[in-house]
């Protein structure tokens, strides 16, 4: 189910460098050239990750941290059974 994806595609994106724009929000400092390379592989990542059905859901949006919300929100609420954490996964 979606939690079980959750967990696979968030160490998907820390593994390949780009987790930090899952959050949606650039670190200060940070280049605007690679903020924008980092939300391009992770929504690459994200359309490679998903069904056909989910990817039609998401189809036309372009930002990652848009399309995580909007699959977090079509999936969170049938499964109660784990909730992931950012910050569990910082504090390898």
């Amino acid at each position: 189910g979606f939690n079980l994806w959750n967990v696979r595609m968030v160490s998907t994106l820390y593994l390949q460098g780009c987790v930090e724009a899952l959050e949606g929000n650039k670190s200060a400092g940070m280049d605007d050239t690679i903020w924008n390379l980092l939300n391009c592989k992770e929504t690459a990542y994200i359309y490679m990750g998903v069904s056909d059905e989910d990817l039609g859901n998401i189809k036309g949006l372009t930002i990652g941290h848009e399309m995580w919300c909007k699959l977090k929100t079509m999936y969170e609420s049938t499964t109660t059974s784990f909730t992931f954490s950012f910050s569990e996964l910082y504090n390898f």
